[in-house]
């Protein structure tokens, strides 16, 4: 368990300095085709998910494999603030309007 929370520190320090670099793209896909927001989504860090969502991450992406989103994760692994963030940034975007 130890391990897993270095790593995972170590994964949100790296999520914050791409960020920084604005010409790091937030939908970079890994090779089970998820997305940063969808990993940290997955392992309930709320900080990371909301930086991603500032930098514009796209909430509506699909996995290949599942055709799940970032907000299936949060919920899937009981994440609720992510959830409810994931959310509140879907209703105050552009997602909400095509939604219409």
């Amino acid at each position: 368990m130890g391990n897993l929370m270095g790593f995972l520190t170590f994964f949100m320090w790296i999520v914050s300095m791409l960020l920084e670099d604005r010409s790091v793209n937030p939908d970079s896909l890994n090779r089970h085709k998820q997305t940063p927001l969808m990993l940290v989504a997955m392992h309930g860090k709320i900080d990371c998910v909301k930086k991603l969502i500032e930098a514009n991450a796209n909430i509506l992406m699909f996995d290949s494999p599942n055709g799940r989103t970032c907000l299936h994760y949060a919920a899937y692994y009981g994440h609720s603030d992510c959830l409810e963030t994931i959310l509140f940034a879907a209703r105050t975007s552009h997602v909400a309007a095509s939604w219409c």
